[in-house]
């Protein structure tokens, strides 16, 4: 599906509705063809308030309207709350305007921004130098406890491992 001219999107429905809403993962792959303007920093975009439709294009349409350029972005949503964070690259001297932007967009929303050493593209330019990472992929299932999350964390941590994505859901289970 094409969305934006150059673009593939694909949109798988994941089955299921919730309410008056349908379940669906919105999936895109961006290419970085500048990295930004020369004069632009990278910056940590943390928000998140009460769900509802049309967060994500304020956010987008807020950074675009200051030049700015949303590199890299999570998002979910979790008992009725909305969560993102974003990796974008902006001239310095813009961000606080653009504070204020999503703070008047999303009022009911907590926002902050915290400066970064590095965008994106000089990531993936410092690691395909460097060392080479391994990857793994980690599932675990077994019965909830309190600090089963924490316990599971100090170990990897013994073991220097760093956590790049997490995700935790509390599910009925054959074994519970």
């Amino acid at each position: 599906m094409s969305i934006v001219r150059g673009m593939n999107w694909c949109v798988k429905q994941l089955g299921g509705s919730v309410g008056m809403a349908t379940k669906l993962r919105f999936c895109s792959r961006m290419m970085s063809t500048s990295g930004g303007s020369p004069s632009s920093s990278p910056f940590v975009l943390f928000l998140t308030g009460p769900d509802r439709t049309g967060i994500v294009a304020g956010m987008t349409k807020k950074v675009s309207e200051h030049g700015g350029n949303v590199e890299a972005s999570r998002m979910t949503r979790l008992a009725g709350d909305f969560s993102l964070i974003a990796l974008m690259t902006l001239e310095k001297e813009k961000l606080p305007g653009l504070t204020d932007a999503l703070k008047a967009e999303l009022p009911d929303f907590i926002i902050n921004t915290r400066s970064v050493e590095r965008s994106v593209a000089e990531a993936e330019k410092a690691a395909e130098s460097g060392a080479k990472l391994t990857k793994y992929e980690l599932t675990l299932d077994g019965p909830d406890s309190v600090g089963i999350i924490a316990s599971t964390t100090e170990a990897l941590a013994r073991s220097g491992v760093s956590i790049m994505d997490m995700e935790t859901e509390l599910s009925t289970a054959p074994f519970a």
